[in-house]
């Protein structure tokens, strides 16, 4: 049967009138640019649109992804107009990405290995009461000139079953752990997985044609920190310092071979706060007081293997950006990841340095000019002598120019004694008499290396804070190089420069004195 012409050709026109029916789009992550706080991904899409109005729903977007940060833009057929973005938040089920699924599904396999390990320690349980009963005691058919052949079958047949309960239950821990870990990673879906976002484009075409959808959105769950290695040859004062960039992300969404940009700018942590006037007022008579509360202050509160491709640096006036190389992929399971940034080839000056009143043993330490052309963000270091690992600590800021002194630990080829010679007490002084504390120390320095090290030895004179207490050098003090060391009260330093094998001694003496109708000093303990 043929349908009437007029309405075909009614119900023809009728269907290029209805809105374009919305097409769904699971996303494809090209690039990101991760901040230390929080991503800026980049998804693009290649849609066959229809004439006319209608949707595309970009699916499988994370649920905190920020909807006022969503920006859309697209490239198509001409005249065509985004007319409107929305954005829905969905509920789902964990187990939608494979990911997931896949954690799962392991899961599984493993605790059904671990049910028939159960059912094999049950059965050799039962073995073993089997033959516990079937013991010469346990059967009086045995003669007894059987029962020393009969108690080694027993104590055979026994060993055996205790061993195979003993290795099943050591593979049965062993499926214990690797089961938590699965089940600690597959917790790390539970909130994406429950909720996911969709963008809804609502666009309109004249006519059908290709068009590629770019959106663009900022989420939390990502974020990056720098890590440094340090590393020293000794031979030759080469020093290495390599920056890392640990990368996390638990977004909810995997980044499949994305382009990845590290920045070093921060979300805004507030505006600048506003300075507040800060009064200052007498004090009330002690009778003004009376009967009143506590005061409150109006004064506010002031607070040779294969060498890592470097990233490209790109800086700008306040920030600084890396660029890794290639595409990366990063599972949304917040394991970090790391990627080399930038190394510097440093030129050391290397030198041992002990404070030997607190810890009589020289370290090695490296000093070199920072001539990288940005800034060091603060973060964790490990630093390594001659290609093992001997300190991890933290290294502070860095500026372009900035001195770096790194210590890489103990140089035992550096001998160290450090003795007490005299610490007596006496008194002088008859119209005034004054009590006195006479200190002597003695330290020897050895250098072990078959070269010159120079050594920097630290110590630290009294520092009174009452005129009436009195500290003087000893006339046999060896007269240290510095004082007060790095504005440090006190702190003296000797730098010596000692030849390979040979020793030098220093003479550190002081004597302190105080009135003796002082009732006492705090700090002579030390």
């Amino acid at each position: 049967m043929t349908l009437p012409l007029l309405p075909l050709l009614a119900l023809l026109l009728a269907g290029l009138m209805l809105p374009a029916q919305a097409q769904a789009q699971a996303v494809q992550v090209t690039a990101v640019t991760l901040h230390p706080d929080r991503a800026r991904v980049t998804v693009q899409e290649e849609i066959r649109l229809q004439a006319g109005q209608g949707q595309v729903r970009l699916e499988d977007l994370p649920a905190d992804l920020d909807p006022d940060s969503l920006h859309v833009s697209a490239r198509g057929p001409r005249g065509l107009r985004i007319l409107a973005v929305e954005t829905r938040r969905l509920q789902g089920d964990t187990l939608t990405h494979p990911g997931a699924r896949a954690l799962f599904e392991e899961i599984q396999g493993l605790k059904t290995r671990r049910r028939a390990l159960e059912d094999r320690i049950r059965a050799q349980r039962i073995q073993l009461d089997l033959i516990q009963r079937m013991g010469p005691g346990g059967d009086p058919g045995i003669p007894p000139g059987e029962w020393p052949r009969a108690w080694e079958t027993v104590a055979a047949g026994a060993a055996a079953a205790l061993k195979a309960i003993r290795e099943a239950e050591a593979q049965q821990g062993d499926l214990d752990r690797r089961i938590q870990r699965l089940e600690e990673r597959l917790s790390t879906w539970q909130h994406s997985g429950r909720e996911r976002t969709q963008a809804r484009i609502h666009y309109q075409a004249p006519e059908a044609g290709d068009a590629v959808f770019t959106a663009t959105y900022t989420v939390d769950g990502a974020g990056w920190e720098p890590v440094y290695e340090a590393r020293l040859n000794t031979a030759d004062g080469a020093l290495e310092l390599l920056q890392r960039a640990r990368v996390r992300q638990g977004t909810g969404q995997d980044w499949n071979g994305v382009h990845l940009t590290l920045t070093t700018a921060h979300a805004a942590a507030g505006a600048v706060p506003e300075p507040v006037p800060w009064y200052l007022d007498a004090l009330p008579a002690p009778r003004e007081l009376a009967g009143r509360g506590p005061a409150r202050s109006e004064a506010p509160v002031l607070a040779s293997r294969a060498r890592e491709a470097d990233a490209t640096l790109e800086q700008t006036a306040f920030t600084t950006r890396f660029r890794v190389p290639g595409t990366v992929t990063l599972p949304s399971d917040n394991r970090p990841y790391r990627y080399l940034l930038t190394r510097h080839s440093l030129q050391a000056k290397l030198r041992a340095r002990a404070v030997p009143a607190l810890l009589p043993r020289a370290h090695l330490q490296a000093q070199a000019p920072f001539d990288g052309e940005t800034p060091l963000p603060a973060g964790p270091l490990a630093l390594f002598q001659d290609d093992a690992l001997v300190r991890q600590e933290r290294l502070e800021a860095v500026r372009p120019g900035d001195e770096l002194e790194l210590d890489f630990g103990s140089d035992d080829r550096i001998g160290i004694t450090y003795r007490r010679e005299r610490d007596l007490r006496g008194q002088e002084g008859h119209l005034r008499p004054r009590h006195t504390l006479r200190r002597e120390h003695r330290i020897r320095v050895e250098n072990g290396h078959d070269f010159a090290m120079p050594v920097v030895i630290l110590d630290r004179l009294p520092v009174p804070r009452d005129e009436r207490i009195q500290v003087e050098p000893g006339a046999g003090t060896t007269p240290p190089t510095r004082r007060d060391v790095d504005g440090r009260p006190g702190v003296v330093a000797w730098d010596l420069e000692i030849p390979p094998g040979e020793a030098r001694t220093l003479h550190f003496d002081y004597t302190i004195s105080w009135p003796a109708d002082l009732p006492g000093i705090r700090g002579l303990g030390h």
